[in-house]
């Protein structure tokens, strides 16, 4: 739920034109190199090697491409990602086994992980984002717990284990640098037997 299959993709709109999803791409770049006080018309017009023109094609104003900023991330790092879960109908047991393994998933894993923090480090700033990223925990830890549910688990020892997943999930995510491939399989393991060993 933390880490999509893939992150957004940068697409032009056209040959010799950018499209919105490359001033979105542009802007989540600024946000994880520097913050989003970082992030300015200018700046992106200055990175992308394009006029301001094409900005305002495009959005009304700044806040504006914030505000996508944000729903861009919510969309694929919480909705796409449990679209992608569930693919298949897979059985609940499964969903919860590719939900560990979401982190592992190499340079877009990490790419994820970057956004996840800046984001969140943006949320302390402002109390909107706050909003909406308390909006993403809730979805996810929700999601988890319907999974565990339908495993047979009540309602409270669901949302433990949800609870244990997701914070799995962040931290792992957060320290995918620590380990090597074979110590990384270990605590996937360890976290399989602990949460569902007893399913």
């Amino acid at each position: 739920m933390l880490t999509p299959a893939r992150t957004p993709a940068r697409k032009r709109a056209s040959r010799g034109t950018l499209g919105k999803e490359d001033w979105i791409a542009a802007a989540t770049d600024l946000l994880i190199d520097g913050s989003v006080e970082a992030i300015r018309v200018e700046s992106l017009a200055k990175r992308l090697r394009i006029t301001t023109g094409s900005f305002y094609y495009h959005f009304k104003d700044r806040d504006d491409l914030l505000a996508q900023v944000l729903e861009n991330w919510r969309e694929w790092a919480t909705a796409q990602t449990i679209r992608q879960l569930q693919v298949g109908r897979a059985d609940p047991r499964r969903v919860i086994e590719n939900m560990l393994e979401l982190p592992f998933h190499g340079s877009s894993a990490r790419r994820a992980s970057m956004i996840e923090l800046s984001v969140r480090i943006w949320a302390r700033q402002d109390e909107s984002v706050q909003r909406v990223v308390d909006a993403v925990d809730k979805q996810r830890l929700a999601y988890a717990q319907r999974c565990f549910m339908a495993l047979g688990l009540t309602p409270s020892k669901a949302r433990g284990k949800a609870f244990a997943t997701y914070s799995y999930l962040i931290s792992q995510s957060m320290l995918w640098h620590i380990g090597d491939a074979a110590y990384k399989k270990k605590m996937r393991e360890y976290m399989r037997e602990v949460l569902l060993g007893d399913i």
